[in-house]
């Protein structure tokens, strides 16, 4: 038969009632009121009797009906009605109890039983999703949290079917007055506070029988903090917190005086530097604008006066040298137009996207092949083929071809084959590009002005001295820079470094 958790009374013939464990598998002894009585007795079947108590029928001493408390709620023998004490068949159906043995006996036991032997019982309470299980003598419950709780009770009348009867409750300190009657055998109780509370229960049968009624005092203890002496010492905490506020606001406001000082200090210097830069920028437009004019208008003269040459020469030898010089400003116009044209595109928004470092590199490469002294290089790549950036890439071929077209123009002039070697090496948020050729290197005085606009660091090879100034123009607005060493006549290394 069950018994609370996970434990069950157990039955044997000989032996008494016992507790089994369903988990450990271990016994022991029922110290009870029914084991006392039915130690000796030759015990034949059990039935459950509805949820707290159950039936015993013997092979010589009648029919027990046990309280899962222990007690024995009544013991039945032929001189109580049965047809004999040997009673060895149960059949429980509703309020009836139907016997055989050497004959058949049936037991409605309402009817049969006086009303004073039915009790109305607290069975447990449920509390924090644990039960707590009462027995008759247990009349007073403390909960271990402090309120407001929450809680379940449940009650039963032992002997009788729940189908049968009607319940009335009354929690003293909590409700007005007692409930309807109702058929509910569990009572919820939410939020309540700290405090002392009695929990109230009767029975009745439908018909009208009425049962004994059951209590039970529940304690719900007050928190600390929600003592007398604790409310006396939050208000003096309170007051001295608010002086320690108005003290420490009033220190907050000097320092956040002083920081806007500072700040305002420190924005001037800011506007001052780009003010600065401002001029700066303005002086490098006017100047541009300048060298753009006379660049542009350059070839357009040549052309005018090479035309009125052609006009007049007769020889053809002097004809194809015109022709030359004029196929020579063109390519000349060419290249600065495609220079403006790649600085132009740096005042586009800068757009991200993931790619290999190496097939970049090499696509940059190939787009030089038709260079004029390309054919007379070599390019070493010591790139990770899965090397993965995020950047630019528009901006990143404009960069690597202005720095590789510069070591294929400034190679050494006697020199049958160049060699440009570009590397990669990377840490975990950046990514260092090599470029190292064998050229005619720059001067350490050329050095710090060739990033400039419209500067070259030798008149040996032709250029619009915008290669270098484009490089270092774009890389800042992609957030990378790009540094020098070189020697002259050794050759010159460039180092590119970007944000992965």
């Amino acid at each position: 038969v069950d018994w609370f958790g996970s434990e069950k009374i157990l039955a044997t013939e000989y032996n008494g009632l016992y507790i089994l464990d369903t988990l450990s598998f271990e016994t022991r002894i029922w110290e009870s009121q029914a084991t006392d009585s039915l130690s000796n007795a030759w015990i034949w079947q059990v039935e459950e009797w509805n949820d707290s108590s159950f039936v015993v029928s013997t092979a010589d001493a009648g029919i027990y009906w046990i309280h899962k408390n222990g007690s024995i709620i009544r013991h039945f023998t032929k001189q109580d009605g049965l047809f004999s004490n040997e009673s060895i068949n149960l059949a429980i159906m509703s309020n009836s109890l139907w016997v055989s043995g050497w004959g058949l006996t049936n037991l409605n036991w309402p009817d049969y039983m006086d009303p004073n032997e039915f009790n109305c019982l607290i069975r447990y309470l449920t509390f924090n999703g644990q039960k707590y299980y009462l027995d008759s003598q247990d009349t007073t419950l403390t909960l271990t949290q402090n309120g407001p709780v929450s809680f379940e009770i449940s009650y039963a009348t032992p002997g009788l079917d729940n189908s049968d009867l009607e319940y009335a409750h009354f929690l003293d300190g909590w409700d007005t007055n007692w409930s309807d009657w109702n058929s509910d055998y569990n009572r919820e109780f939410t939020n309540l506070d700290p405090g002392t509370y009695t929990f109230h229960v009767k029975s009745r049968v439908i018909d009208g029988m009425a049962i004994d009624s059951a209590q039970l005092t529940i304690i719900v203890p007050s928190a600390w903090y929600q003592l007398p002496w604790f409310k006396v010492m939050s208000g003096l905490a309170i007051w001295f917190v608010i002086i320690g506020i108005f003290k420490f606001r009033t220190r907050q406001l000097k320092a956040r005086n002083k920081r806007l000082e500072a700040l305002v200090t420190s924005r001037t210097e800011e506007l001052k530097f780009a003010n600065e830069e401002l001029v700066d920028r303005n002086y490098e437009l006017d100047q541009f604008v300048k060298r753009v004019s006379h660049d542009l208008m350059s070839p357009i003269h040549s052309a005018k006066a090479l035309m009125d040459m052609i006009r007049q020469e007769t020889a053809p030898e002097n004809l194809q040298k015109c022709y030359d010089l004029m196929d020579q400003n063109l390519v000349k116009q060419k290249e600065f137009v495609s220079k403006m044209l790649e600085q132009s595109i740096n005042v586009n928004e800068v757009r991200k996207e993931s790619f290999k470092l190496r097939e970049l590199i090499q696509d940059v490469i190939n787009e030089l092949k038709m260079l004029e002294g390309a054919e007379a290089m070599t390019f070493e790549l010591s790139i990770a083929k899965d090397l993965v950036l995020s950047s630019d890439t528009q901006r990143l071929k404009i960069i690597f071809k202005n720095l590789i077209e510069n070591a294929i123009k400034y190679r050494k002039p006697d020199a049958v084959i160049s060699k440009i070697t570009i590397a990669a090496t990377q840490t975990e948020k950046k990514v260092k590009v090599k470029l190292q050729d064998d050229g005619i290197g720059i001067s350490a005085d050329q050095q710090e002005r060739i990033f400039g606009m419209f500067k070259r660091a030798t008149d040996q090879r032709k250029g619009t001295g915008l290669g270098l100034y484009i490089v270092k123009d774009m890389l800042k607005a992609i957030g990378g820079k790009v540094e020098l060493e070189s020697e002259e006549g050794r050759g010159s290394t460039f180092t590119v470094t970007l944000r992965r």
